[in-house]
C-alpha cells in the first residue's frame, strides 16, 4: 500500500494492489443425505431417501452431502464452485406443503427450507422462499405433485439457482446466494423439506448421460451430454430462430468454439471479450489440434467424438485489483493491541488494530490500556474465524505469562460466555464479517455484549444486545482491586479481529451508585419543602455545570445502550464537519428499509441518531449516510426567541413544588409535538416551553434538574424503599362531606411555599422516611424512566437457561393448544358454553398445571423479534407458528376482550351505564349471588395472571380499567375522585341525603339497595342514631370502597404473583393505564414509525406512497384493526418499547386480489393496486374478514379443522 498523509491533519491517500484467493473445490461423486443434518420427525430409510414418519404435522428439513464419506461429517463441504445440477423424485406427495432447493451450514432443521436467510426453495404452492419471504415462481399450484421429477441447477459462479419440473427448465429463482458469508465458507448443499406424515422425496443423484430439456425462452430445446452434475462433452441447443448451436462443454463452463446451422447455412464462430465472432482459420485448427482447416460439419463430428476426460477438482484462483481512495484517521479508538501482552502465535497490524492468528492452538492478546472505574465501550470486527475458535472480552495481566490460553471473562463465537473455569450458553453466534459491541460497566460490575446489524427477526435498529453477560466482576476477591484489559483469544491459525475506531466511555467511581442515590433523594426532599438549603453544593454545582456546559450550547447528552453517556453538538456548524452532514440538520426524520431515525448531532466524527423506539441512540455508518437521497439541507423548524437563558436565579422558584411540575408538564408537550426524548432538550427549544412564572435562566435550570433526577433515578430508584401497602384515603371523603360535595385536592401531596413554614422544614426533612418520600414525589420521574426501571428489573428477575441449540423450543416452555375456531362458533351457542369453550378457559385449563413461578420466565426464542413469552402457543384448526403473533393474539384476546365480553369478569361503572361519561372505564364484577361464584373467583385470578404476563410481554390490551382498580394495582390509596369516577350518583346520595331518604321512605330502605356487602349494611344499620350524618355517610363511602376493593382483589393478586408489586408501585394510575393499554389513538405516522420494507421495496415506490394515503384516511379503529391484522396487536405499546416490525411486501398481483398477512412474522403481502379507492376497499375488506391466522402454512386440514 501507499499511503501519503496530508500535512498535520488526519486526512490521508491511499494505494494498494489487493490479492484474494478462493479455495480449492473438489467435485462430487455421489450425493446422499447426511445421517445428522435433518430434522428428528424425518426418517432416512436408505442414504438417498427421505420421508416423514412423525405422528404430527410438522415441517422437517434434511441435507445432503457431495460424497458418501461425508455423511457424518461435522463441517462438510458444500458447492462452492462451478455449475452443478442433480435430480429429486417426488415419491409421496401428500400435501403442497414440501419444498426442494439448497440450504448452507446453520439452517434450522425444525422448519421449512427458506424460512430464515441461509435456505432457498420452491414449494408446489407456485412459490419460491427464501428468508421467511415467499415470492410466485414456476407453474400456477401445484406447481410440482407425485412423480415428478425435479432437478436443481446452482451456479457457484453467477451465484443463482434455477429449477427443472420434467427436464422443463423453470428459469432462475434466486440470484445472490454466493454473498453469505457461511455460504462463501462452506458452500450450499442440496436439501429438501415436506411438513405431512407420508411424504417422501428421493435423491436420483448427479445427472449423468445425455439429457434433453425443454425451455420457454429463446431456446427450445438444449441436449446436453452431463457428467457428475455437470455440463461435459457435446450439447446442442435449439434456438427458436430456426438456428441449431454445438458446443463443447468442460466443467459447465462451454468452450470457445461453437458451430451455428442455421437455413443450412453453417458457421464456425469464436467466444471473444467482443462477442461471438467468424471463427479463423488459425483458430480452427489450433482448437482441435488439425494441420487442416476443418469444415463446419467436420467440426460438429469432432465435438461429437471429443474425449472431454475425468471431472478434475477447481483449483484455487487468485484475483488481483487496484485500489485507490481517501481516509480519515480516527483518535476515537480507546487503546491499540499490546505487543507486550500478545502470544508468540499471533501477527499484529502496524497499527496495533488487527491480530491474526498464525497457529492451531490457543492464544490471547491484550489491549494497551487498563480499566478501573467508569462505563467503557468498544467495537470489535471479526476478520475470520471458525465455530468456537474466537474469544472476546476482558482479562487481567499476569506477570510472566505467555497468553497461550484463555482467561477470566470472555464471548466465544459458539454462543458460550467462559468465566474463568466455568462456561454457559450466552448470546447469538457471531462469525466472520460480524461486529461485536463490549460494554464493560465497572460501576456495577458487569460485562455485556451487542451484535451490530439484523440478527434473525429482529427489525428496525442496528444494534442488538444480548444482555448482561457477567455481573459482580467485582465481587471475586482476585479481582476486587485489579485492573482489567480488553482480551482476544482464537486457536486456528487464520483467525482474526480489528478493534474498531469507535468508542465511548463515561468516568466513573466504585461508588457511583452511592452518589446518584444521595443526589435522588436529596432533590426529592428539596421539591417537597421547597427549600433550596437542602441541596448541598455539590449537587447545585452539578446541575448548573449541565446548564451551562451543555443547555446554553445546545448540546445533549444520550445514553448509549442505556449506559454510558455521550454529549452531542446539535449546532449546524458541527453537522459541516462531517463527511456527509451538510445536508443534515437537529431533529431531521431520515428512512429507510429499516424504519426511522432522527438526526440529533455529532461526535467522535459521526452523526448519531436516535431510533425509531426512542430509547437507542447510536451513529450512522457511512453507507448508512450515502444511501441517504442527497438534496438541500432542510430549514431547522422555528423556535421562540430564546437566545441566551438569562433573568432571575431563584433555586426557591426552581424547586418549587407547583411550578416544577407545571415546567415537567410543558416541556413534556414540547418533546410529545417534536418527537424528542426529554433528554434532548436544550435551549434551542426552550422558547416554546411557556412557563411565565419562571424566567428564562430558570427555566434552563428547572429543565436541567429534572433531567439529571431522572438519569440518576433510573440507576437510583431500585435501592429506594417503594410504598405497596395502599388502602383507603378516609380523609378525603371526610373532606368532601365537610365541602358539601366538592372534591379536595387528591393524588400527589403538593405542598407550596405558604403552606411549609420555614421553621418547621427540618423537622419535616428528619421525620421524612423515604419509603413515602418516593410515593409523594414519584410523579416528578418520567414515565419512560420508570419503565425502564420496570423492564430492567424484570429481566434481573426472570431467569432461564439458554439451550444449545437457538432454534429449538425448550422443553421447559410448554405448549398450549387453543382452539379459536371452537370458541367463536360457541358464542354462538349458549353463554355457559361460550364461556366453557372460550379462549380464555382453555388458556386456564393449560395454566393452572403450572407452577406461577414458571410464569415469571422471560423466554424469547430467535425467531421471536424480540418478543418476551412464558409458553408456546399452538392454534388447531390454524396454519400457524407461534413467532410471537399468536402469543400476543391469544393474550389479548383472553385478557383484553373475552374477560370482558364472553366471561363478564369486568363491567362497565355506573357512571358509563348512566350515561355520565363518554370514556368507557370497568372495574370488577361481583360474582357474590352467582352460582358458580367459586369459578368465576378462579377465573379472576388468572385473569391477573394474563394481565400480569401482558405487563412483562408489553402486550398492550384493550381494557381500560377505573383509577379505583389502577390505583390498588399502584398500590396507592384509593379516594373519594377515585369513587366519584365510578359511582357519581352514589355520591349525589350522601349530598342530597334528605331527599334520598325522603323518597325511598326510611333509612333501611335506602341501606337495602347500596351495593355492599350484608355485613357492612347491618353495620350502617346499627350506626344510624350512633353517628353524627357526615359521620355515618363517610362510613358508607368506606364500605363502598371497600366492597369494589373486595371485588378485585383476586384480579390485583394474579397481577402481583407475575409482577412484584414494589415494581408497579413507581407507576401513578394514569401511567399504570398507558402501561397496560399502550395508546388507542393511533395516527398513520405511528404506522408509518414502525415500518420496514422487504428487499428491493422502498418508500418512494407508488404503491407504498398510496398505502399510506390510504392509512392517513382510514378511521383509528380501521388502523388499530389493521394492526391487528398484521402483528397481532391492537395497540401500540408505550414506549420505551422492544421495536415493532411491520414489514411490507409488494406482490404482483391484479386489482381483485385481497392484501395477506403472515401475522406471525408481522408481514404485510400488499399488491400493486391501481388506484387508492381500490386499495382502500381491498384493505378494509380483509382486515374486517380476518377471524383466523392461516397464510403461514395454509393448512386448511390443520389438527381441529373439522
Amino acid at each position: 500500500m501507499t499511503l501519503k498523509r496530508a500535512g498535520l491533519h488526519l486526512a490521508f491517500s491511499f494505494a494498494s494492489r489487493l490479492t484474494s484467493a478462493t479455495p480449492a473445490f473438489q467435485p462430487p461423486t455421489s450425493l446422499c443425505f447426511h445421517r445428522h443434518l435433518h430434522s428428528p420427525v424425518l426418517a432416512l430409510p436408505s442414504p438417498s431417501l427421505v420421508a416423514n414418519k412423525s405422528d404430527i404435522k410438522q415441517w422437517g428439513l434434511a441435507m445432503a452431502v457431495l460424497r458418501p464419506e461425508d455423511a457424518e461429517a461435522s463441517a462438510p463441504q458444500g458447492f462452492t464452485a462451478g455449475v452443478w445440477c442433480w435430480d429429486v423424485f417426488i415419491k409421496q406427495c401428500t400435501t403442497q406443503y414440501m419444498g426442494v432447493g439448497v440450504a448452507a451450514l446453520g439452517t434450522k432443521l425444525t422448519s421449512y427450507l427458506g424460512r430464515d436467510f441461509t435456505g432457498w426453495s420452491f414449494q408446489p404452492t407456485g412459490e419460491k422462499w427464501t428468508a421467511n419471504v415467499g415470492a410466485p415462481y414456476g407453474p400456477v399450484r401445484p406447481a410440482f405433485e407425485q412423480n415428478d421429477v425435479l432437478s436443481v441447477e446452482v451456479d457457484m459462479t453467477k451465484g443463482t439457482l434455477a429449477f427443472y419440473k420434467n427436464h422443463h427448465y423453470l428459469g432462475v429463482a434466486f440470484k445472490g446466494i454466493h454473498r453469505s458469508a457461511v455460504v462463501a465458507q462452506h458452500g450450499v448443499f442440496p436439501a429438501v423439506t415436506c411438513y405431512r406424515t407420508g411424504d417422501e422425496m428421493q435423491l436420483l443423484g448427479l445427472r449423468n448421460g445425455v439429457i434433453e430439456d425443454s425451455f420457454a425462452d429463446d431456446r427450445v430445446s438444449w441436449r446436453q451430454t452431463w457428467r457428475n452434475g455437470t455440463r461435459h462433452g457435446y450439447g446442442v441447443i435449439r434456438m427458436r430462430d430456426g438456428s441449431v448451436q454445438h458446443s463443447a462443454w468442460r466443467q459447465g463452463v462451454r468452450e470457445p468454439l461453437t458451430v451455428v446451422e442455421q437455413a443450412g447455412v453453417w458457421t464456425v464462430k469464436w467466444e471473444s471479450a467482443n462477442g461471438w465472432v467468424r471463427a479463423s482459420a488459425n483458430q480452427i485448427r489450433e482448437y482441435f489440434g488439425k494441420e487442416r482447416v476443418l469444415s463446419p460439419q467436420e467440426c460438429v463430428a469432432a465435438l461429437q467424438a471429443a474425449e472431454m476426460g475425468e471431472i478434475s477438482a477447481v483449483p484455487s484462483r487468485e484475483h488481483r485489483c487496484e485500489v485507490t481512495g481517501e481516509g480519515l484517521l480516527s483518535p476515537a479508538a480507546l487503546f491499540t493491541l499490546s505487543p507486550t501482552h500478545c502470544a508468540a502465535g499471533i501477527v499484529l497490524s502496524p497499527d496495533l488494530s488487527t491480530a491474526t492468528c498464525t497457529t492451531n492452538n490457543r492464544c490471547m492478546v491484550l489491549g494497551s490500556r487498563c480499566f478501573t472505574e467508569g462505563r467503557h465501550y468498544w467495537e470489535v470486527a471479526v476478520n475470520d474465524c471458525d465455530f468456537g475458535t474466537v474469544f472476546i472480552g476482558v482479562a487481567a495481566r499476569l506477570a510472566g505469562s505467555s497468553h497461550q490460553c484463555w482467561r477470566d471473562y470472555g464471548f466465544v463465537n459458539n454462543r458460550t460466555f467462559q468465566d474463568h473455569a466455568t462456561e454457559c450458553y450466552y448470546g447469538v453466534q457471531y462469525s466472520r464479517g460480524d461486529v461485536i459491541g463490549v460494554l464493560l460497566d465497572l460501576d456495577v460490575g458487569e460485562l455485556s455484549f451487542f451484535k451490530m446489524g439484523k440478527e434473525f427477526y429482529y427489525s428496525h435498529h442496528n444494534v442488538l444486545s444480548l444482555g448482561v453477560a457477567a455481573h459482580h466482576l467485582r465481587g471475586r476477591e482476585q479481582h476486587a482491586h485489579t485492573p482489567l484489559y480488553p482480551s482476544f483469544g482464537f486457536k486456528r491459525a487464520g483467525d482474526s479481529i480489528s478493534v474498531r475506531p469507535v468508542a465511548v466511555e463515561e468516568e466513573g467511581e466504585e461508588t457511583s451508585w452511592w452518589r446518584r442515590l444521595l443526589f435522588v433523594q436529596g432533590a426529592m426532599r428539596a421539591v417537597e419543602t421547597g427549600g433550596p438549603e437542602i441541596l448541598p453544593d455539590w449537587m447545585k454545582g452539578e446541575i448548573l455545570n449541565r446548564f451551562e456546559a451543555l443547555y446554553k450550547r445546545n448540546r445533549i447528552r444520550v445514553e448509549v445502550h442505556g449506559k454510558i453517556g455521550v454529549v452531542l453538538d446539535t449546532d449546524a456548524s458541527a453537522f459541516d464537519s462531517v463527511p456527509g452532514g451538510k445536508r443534515l440538520v437537529f431533529g431531521q426524520v431520515l428512512s429507510d428499509q429499516n424504519g426511522w431515525k432522527m438526526v440529533l448531532g455529532t461526535q467522535f466524527g459521526r452523526v448519531w441518531y436516535m431510533a425509531d423506539n426512542g430509547a437507542d441512540f447510536w451513529y450512522f455508518s457511512d453507507d448508512e449516510l450515502k444511501q441517504q437521497s442527497a438534496g438541500e439541507r432542510p430549514s431547522e423548524a422555528s423556535e421562540a426567541e430564546a437566545n441566551e437563558a438569562s433573568g432571575r436565579l431563584d433555586w426557591a422558584a426552581v424547586l418549587s413544588p407547583v411550578l416544577l411540575r407545571k415546567l415537567k408538564h410543558k416541556a413534556l408537550e414540547v418533546c410529545e409535538s417534536a418527537g424528542l426524548p426529554f433528554s434532548c432538550l436544550s435551549l434551542r427549544q426552550q422558547g416554546r416551553i411557556v412557563c411565565e412564572e419562571l424566567s428564562e435562566a430558570e427555566k434552563g435550570v428547572g429543565i436541567c434538574f429534572l433531567q439529571l433526577l431522572n438519569e440518576h433515578g433510573s440507576r437510583a430508584i431500585p435501592f429506594l424503599p417503594l410504598e405497596d401497602e395502599g388502602g383507603v384515603d378516609a380523609s378525603s371523603f371526610a373532606g368532601f362531606i365537610k365541602q358539601g360535595g366538592s372534591v379536595v385536592n387528591q393524588g400527589v401531596n403538593v405542598r407550596s411555599e405558604e403552606n411549609v413554614r420555614n421553621e418547621d422544614r427540618l423537622h419535616h426533612i428528619t421525620s421524612s422516611h423515604p419509603l413515602s418520600l418516593f410515593s409523594r414525589q414519584k410523579d416528578l420521574f418520567l414515565f419512560t424512566t420508570k419503565k425502564r426501571v420496570l423492564v430492567a428489573s424484570l429481566d434481573l428477575l426472570s431467569f432461564f437457561t439458554a439451550s444449545a441449540d437457538l432454534f429449538e423450543r425448550p422443553f421447559s416452555i410448554p405448549e398450549i393448544k387453543v382452539n379459536r375456531v371452537m370458541a367463536q362458533r360457541a358464542v354462538l351457542a349458549s353463554p355457559e358454553d361460550a364461556v366453557q369453550k372460550s379462549v380464555f378457559a382453555q388458556l386456564v385449563k393449560g395454566l393452572e398445571v403450572l407452577p406461577i413461578a414458571h410464569f415469571r420466565r422471560d423466554f424469547c426464542h430467535a425467531e421471536d423479534a424480540g418478543q418476551k413469552r412464558a409458553f408456546f402457543v399452538r392454534l388447531i384448526g390454524e396454519g400457524v407458528y407461534d413467532s410471537g403473533g399468536p402469543y400476543r393474539e391469544i393474550i389479548g384476546t383472553a385478557a383484553g376482550v373475552e374477560a370482558v365480553s364472553v366471561l363478564g369478569l369486568a363491567k362497565l361503572t355506573a357512571n358509563c351505564d348512566n350515561g355520565l361519561t363518554r370514556d368507557e372505564e370497568y372495574v370488577v364484577a361481583d360474582f357474590r349471588t352467582d352460582s358458580k361464584r367459586g369459578e368465576f373467583y378462579r377465573y379472576e385470578y388468572y385473569w391477573g395472571l394474563l394481565i400480569g404476563l401482558a405487563l412483562r410481554g408489553s402486550v398492550s390490551l384493550p381494557l381500560p380499567l377505573s383509577p379505583l382498580v389502577l390505583k390498588m394495582l399502584c398500590g396507592e390509596k384509593v379516594g373519594v375522585e377515585d369513587l366519584r369516577k365510578c359511582e357519581e350518583a352514589f355520591l349525589s346520595l350522601c349530598t342530597k341525603w334528605e331527599e334520598v331518604v325522603s323518597a325511598f321512605g326510611s333509612i333501611r330502605e335506602v341501606v337495602e339497595v347500596l351495593p355492599v356487602e350484608e355485613e357492612r349494611k347491618k353495620e350502617l344499620l346499627l350506626g344510624v342514631g350512633e353517628l353524627e350524618r357526615d359521620e355515618w355517610c363517610v362510613r358508607m363511602m368506606e364500605c363502598m370502597v371497600e366492597k369494589k376493593r373486595n371485588d378485585a382483589w383476586r384480579v390485583v393478586s394474579g397481577v402481583h404473583a407475575i409482577v412484584p408489586a414494589a415494581l408497579l408501585a413507581l407507576f401513578s394510575p394514569e401511567e399504570m393505564h398507558a402501561l397496560l393499554c399502550g395508546s388507542d389513538r393511533m395516527e398513520a405516522s405511528d404506522l408509518r414509525r414502525i415500518a420496514e420494507y422487504a428487499d428491493g421495496v422502498r418508500e418512494s415506490d407508488v404503491t407504498v406512497q398510496r398505502f399510506w394515503r390510504v392509512v392517513a384516511q382510514l378511521t383509528r379503529k380501521e388502523r388499530s384493526l389493521l394492526l391487528q391484522f398484521v402483528c397481532a396487536r391492537s395497540r401500540l405499546p408505550a414506549p420505551p418499547a422492544p421495536p415493532i416490525s411491520f414489514k411490507i411486501v409488494l406482490v404482483e398481483a391484479g386489482d381483485d386480489a385481497l392484501p395477506q398477512s403472515q401475522t406471525c412474522f408481522s408481514i404485510l403481502k400488499l399488491p400493486r393496486y391501481s388506484s387508492d379507492e381500490v386499495m382502500r376497499r381491498r384493505l378494509v375488506y380483509a382486515i374486517n374478514s380476518a377471524t383466523t391466522m392461516e397464510l403461514d402454512v395454509q393448512l386448511h386440514d390443520a389438527e381441529g379443522w373439522e
